[in-house]
């Protein structure tokens, strides 16, 4: 599946302002719990992948991301996990993402330099957020029925970096996700629809 987003820091100047713009009546709020994995030295870093295993909801789903077709597309790939294993690898301080789920998948090709079992071997969890996330959609009706919508979330909660509960840095993002249609509809957005102008682009 290819993921075109754009995803912003929000400063504290521009909150309120962006508060007004996402929460609305259709808007729905949701608690999510991430951890995020790589090798020490961050090889999947390096090689421009992100994988990670949420809870979105009362759903675990592990989820993959690697380089598209340009600065904000990414070839991105979703598997929903047995919640009776996420909860006793949990329970054992051990969740791991499972590898070999990405064999017969496009994301594939983004792993094939690694070997995978080594890979999995070297994998540890670099750091967990903890977030609450308000959604809404953003409609632009179109003349020739070809409606585009874009997915407006912003993001707010914490992050805590390795094992130590500690170290926990505040997380204020917003990012607008193209659903259907004009690619341009999804760039117009960070100018007039959310008022985050001076926010930082994160790739």
């Amino acid at each position: 599946m290819q993921e075109i987003e754009l995803k912003f820091l929000v400063p504290e100047s521009r909150l309120k302002g962006l508060m007004r713009q996402v929460k609305v009546k259709s808007s729905q709020v949701t608690q999510l719990a991430a951890h995020y994995y790589d090798t020490p030295d961050q090889q999947l870093a390096q090689a421009g992948i992100g994988l990670r295993i949420r809870k979105e909801g009362d759903t675990w789903v592990q989820t993959i991301k690697a380089g598209g077709d340009g600065i904000a597309t990414r070839l991105e790939h979703n598997a929903v996990l047995d919640d009776k294993q996420v909860q006793e690898m949990l329970h054992n301080n051990g969740l791991m993402p499972d590898l070999t789920i990405y064999a017969e998948t496009p994301v594939a090709s983004a792993l094939a330099d690694f070997k995978l079992k080594k890979l999995a071997k070297n994998l540890t969890r670099l750091y967990v957020t903890n977030v609450e996330r308000t959604t809404r959609l953003l409609i632009e009706d179109s003349s020739d029925e070809t409606d585009s919508c874009i997915e407006m979330a912003y993001d707010h909660g914490e992050i805590v970096h390795g094992t130590d509960d500690s170290q926990r840095k505040t997380i204020q993002e917003i990012e607008f996700e193209l659903v259907s249609g004009d690619l341009d509809f999804c760039l117009r957005q960070p100018k007039h629809g959310a008022n985050v102008t001076s926010c930082v682009y994160l790739p």
